[in-house]
């Protein structure tokens, strides 16, 4: 059985159009007891339909290793995110923030629609240590996989902000790689993710594109 609330009046209008039923409902000068009978089939029912407004859930991975502060790399990053917040508090999304760097991957703000906070966090934010980028990226799915089992229609997206330069994870393996391979993880959950590259300089490896390609 259909758990939805029939609506009657969709109802009626639509059994209304057969022909044994010609007077439909609206012939209200009948006495009660000749008015026609209106034959409703199963076809005919109409039910009411509730929507979702899907709420977007936006979670931001920042790289925070010795790299990302030189430069003004950090700089940039922390000004890139601040712009998205806003848009995200104005939309009335909600937002995330995950940090890593100096060998740990660190949820800082769970998915809320109160970013303060985050913005306070990323003034704050200084860059040191190495770059585990595959913790971080590790990090954003187990977060998305336990706020959608909270919420199943929250709608996620991953930005990563980071030059690319994985030197450093708790797993064994190449740093590199194994953060390709979770990129490929991410591509197969099928959560959409926008990659922000701080590199600079003449010459420049292009690992984040590599991310983004995966």
């Amino acid at each position: 059985p259909n758990k939805n609330k029939i609506a009657f009046a969709a109802t009626l209008r639509a059994a209304s159009g057969h022909p044994q039923n010609p007077c439909g409902v609206h012939d209200f000068g009948l006495e009660a007891a000749d008015f026609p009978a209106i034959r409703i089939r199963t076809s005919d029912m109409r039910y009411q339909r509730f929507t979702h407004k899907e709420k977007m859930g936006i979670l931001f991975v920042v790289d925070a290793s010795r790299s990302q502060g030189a430069d003004r790399r950090l700089a940039f990053a922390k000004g890139a995110i601040l712009t998205l917040l806003r848009q995200v508090y104005e939309r009335r999304d909600r937002a995330g923030l995950i940090i890593f760097g100096n060998k740990k991957a660190e949820l800082v703000l769970p998915f809320t629609r109160s970013v303060e906070y985050a913005g306070k966090r990323l003034v704050s934010l200084s860059a040191f240590g190495n770059t585990p980028l595959a913790m971080g990226l590790r990090k954003a799915l187990e977060t998305i996989e336990m706020a959608q089992k909270k919420d199943a229609f929250l709608n996620p997206l991953i930005v990563l902000v980071t030059d690319g330069k994985a030197n450093y994870d708790e797993k064994a393996g190449q740093p590199l790689e194994l953060a390709l391979e979770t990129a490929e993880t991410i591509r197969r959950s099928g959560i959409p993710v926008v990659v922000i590259d701080t590199e600079k300089g003449y010459f420049r490896l292009g690992i984040a594109k590599r991310l983004a390609d995966r």
